[in-house]
């Protein structure tokens, strides 16, 4: 048996001990490479909340893009859709919930930096779903294409309309990308914005029906109409039409406070929407 020096046996080890090192080294370079960058930032700049006046939210639906635009007059917002082509109060808590979450900062993964990869990623022209914000003078201050979800993860891939960059981020948005009337509706049959009732006396007056396409035939007329005047001296007038399903389809028009703003009363005369309740809220109703 060949048996090594202690000098020898000193040199192995020490060469051993640095191929260890050099193999370490190189193994953990294609980690180094690939680690993710990733940055903290909102993906609306919280300056300029105050100064948005419009929102634009498109969502690619069966070869066909439907839109939804909330636009603010005073303190008003008021939508109007693709798909029922009707002008609506806005619920004003959704619409500040979703400001909030876009100009929250949040922790952003860089994905991609490549333009080819946006297909795949759901965040082209053709796939995504975009939110534009539009300041008083017409300046989008920022526009965003999300894409895929990742739902065991909770995050979406988003981009901006100046980057080509791709980030993952927190899905906490993907609530609010949606062109439902109904989801940014005022979830009232007396809209807050016409009445000025706190949302806790509104309460008892949920809609609960969907925001509609209706146009009754000009001979038909409505099963029962009913005006509510309130305390600010704006009043609603209800036109209800018998489905005979036990659903209604109702027509709206309103008078505005004389108590408002200019803009405020000229967004408010141009609501013109149409919605479905059930026979129980119709009876709930009548009985207030």
């Amino acid at each position: 048996m060949k048996i090594f020096s202690k000098s020898k046996g000193i040199l192995f080890f020490y060469a051993f001990d640095i191929l260890l090192l050099i193999i370490f080294a190189v193994s953990f370079i294609p980690f180094a490479k690939n680690r993710r960058v990733v940055v903290n930032s909102a993906v609306l700049n919280p300056k300029y909340i105050s100064d948005i006046s419009k929102i634009v939210i498109e969502i690619p639906e069966m070869e066909k893009v439907n839109t939804v635009t909330l636009n603010k007059s005073g303190r008003i917002w008021t939508g109007i859709d693709s798909k029922t082509n009707t002008v609506w109060p806005c619920d004003e808590t959704s619409v500040n919930n979703l400001l909030a979450v876009v100009s929250k900062t949040v922790k952003m993964y860089k994905k991609s930096d490549k333009k080819e990869s946006w297909e795949t990623l759901g965040v082209d022209e053709s796939n995504a779903r975009k939110i534009s914000f539009i300041t008083n003078d017409g300046n989008i201050v920022s526009a965003l294409y999300y894409g895929v979800e990742d739902g065991i993860l909770k995050r979406i891939s988003v981009r901006s309309r100046e980057q080509t960059i791709v980030y993952d981020t927190e899905n906490s948005v993907a609530t609010y990308l949606t062109s439902e009337a109904s989801f940014w509706a005022d979830p009232f049959i007396y809209p807050e914005a016409l009445t000025d009732l706190s949302r806790a006396q509104s309460q008892e007056f949920l809609r609960r029906g969907q925001i509609i396409k209706f146009e009754p035939e000009t001979d038909r007329k409505p099963d029962y109409v009913y005006t509510k005047i309130f305390e600010n001296e704006a009043d609603i007038t209800l036109s209800f039409f018998n489905n005979g399903n036990n659903t209604y389809s109702v027509l709206t028009k309103m008078n505005p406070s004389p108590f408002v703003k200019e803009e405020e009363e000229y967004a408010l005369s141009k609501i013109n929407y149409s919605f479905s309740v059930s026979s129980w809220t119709f009876d709930k109703l009548l009985e207030n």
